[in-house]
């Protein structure tokens, strides 16, 4: 089957939706789909890689846009119009599949109908966003009902999508995937604890994150002293950086915790795994969630995590079983910043607490089998094949 995949951007611009959509084109193209991936050349990009042909059956193209902002995206919405055009001549699409609502699901609904494709969007949380404008929920609505399926992160974007006027018949929540795979690194020749400043007894969490409001990596900080009450050992590792990372710094420098609070910045996503295996807990304080793909790779190598049990977290993370999940007082994921109460960051403390008693080896050890088993790319693209991408009867 031939099947077109439209995003906005794409690697090397590293977010959810980018890799998602990545690795989504590889793993079709692995079980014998003819995939082309399109996604927005950037102004730093020369175009010289406009056009990558990965494998036989899989090909990158990157669409320019004219220069002047006002003008970048409705000229990438024109070249990308005539790229599928064009592609869609010399060999005809079975399908497109658009990722987010708007804009992309809307176009993509456009040129579904001119070309004479079936339709597939799936929506990765803009829409949590998008709902508030009504024009957008009009627009929304009807590329919905040019769509044969809307395919949703978690069941809180499905209560969404379907709030703002799409079929639910069409919508199906469908969790994120990851590469087990890829996470599958040789053991280092020397340990990986004294890196980040650990010893063997120390109790470490950590937390694989961008450093924006909506990952709450700042109330990870600010339960540490909480924390260190209940486990003297402990520590927290940051990994990754973001606009946050200065006022969380001055946190931990108010609250006197620099021995106990490490900064890593950007790793490679070669070493993360290696980290990750070397941590007791990983750490999700998230505000707003639809799939954590960290959190699934901290427990795809054997680590439980703490969550909160806010947007998709619950969907992935069994309480008691894979990890464990404390409330913050709302469970409708809020991508700007509330600020928690204290009673809520005592929570998460607890939930760290309640980690250290528990048997961190059988935690480990279901959380690989479950995030192995049902969130691989392997399950994902099977659950596409069987639901979304056979030929109609």
């Amino acid at each position: 089957m031939r099947i077109g995949i439209i995003t906005t951007h794409l690697p090397p611009i590293m977010g959810g939706i980018e890799v998602h959509c990545e690795n989504l084109a590889l793993a079709l193209a692995e079980t014998g789909h003819d995939v082309v991936l399109y996604g927005s050349l950037e102004t730093d990009q020369h175009a010289s890689m406009m056009v990558d042909n990965r494998k036989p059956n899989l090909t990158i193209r990157r669409i320019p846009a004219l220069s002047p902002a006002w003008l970048r995206r409705p000229s990438r919405f024109w070249y990308l119009r005539r790229a599928l055009r064009d592609d869609h001549a010399r060999s005809r699409f079975d399908v497109l599949h658009a990722h987010q609502l708007y804009p992309m699901g809307v176009a993509a609904a456009i040129y579904a109908r001119r070309l004479g494709t079936r339709l597939v969007i799936t929506e990765h949380g803009s829409i949590l966003d998008d709902r508030r404008y009504r024009w957008k929920r009009t627009l929304v609505e009807r590329a919905s009902r040019r769509a044969t399926a809307i395919i949703t992160a978690s069941r809180e974007l499905a209560d969404v999508v379907e709030a703002v006027g799409v079929d639910p018949a069409k919508v199906f929540p469908i969790p994120n995937a990851i590469s087990p795979r890829q996470l599958d690194v040789p053991e280092p020749e020397t340990p990986v604890r004294p890196r980040f400043g650990a010893g063997p007894d120390d109790f470490v969490a950590m937390t694989v994150r961008r450093l924006y409001p909506k990952n709450g990596v700042q109330y990870a900080v600010r339960a540490v002293p909480h924390c260190l009450e209940r486990i003297p050992n402990f520590r927290l590792i940051i990994i990754g950086d973001g606009p946050l990372r200065p006022d969380i710094e001055r946190t931990v420098r108010e609250l006197n915790i620099q021995d106990r609070v490490m900064f890593l910045g950007t790793l490679p996503n070669s070493e993360l795994p290696l980290y990750m295996k070397e941590a007791d807990i990983g750490i999700f304080p998230s505000l707003a969630e639809a799939t954590s793909i960290a959190a699934l790779e901290f427990m795809a190598v054997g680590t439980p995590v703490v969550a909160s049990r806010v947007g998709g977290l619950p969907e992935i993370v069994r309480d008691g079983v894979t990890g464990f999940l404390f409330d913050l007082g709302f469970t409708t994921s809020r991508y700007n910043d509330p600020g928690l109460p204290n009673w809520a960051i005592t929570n998460l403390a607890d939930a760290i607490a309640r980690s250290s008693r528990a048997n961190l080896t059988e935690l480990g050890s279901e959380a690989k089998r479950i995030a192995r088993r049902h969130f691989s790319w392997d399950a994902y693209v099977r659950r596409l094949n069987e639901r979304f991408y056979r030929d109609p009867e």
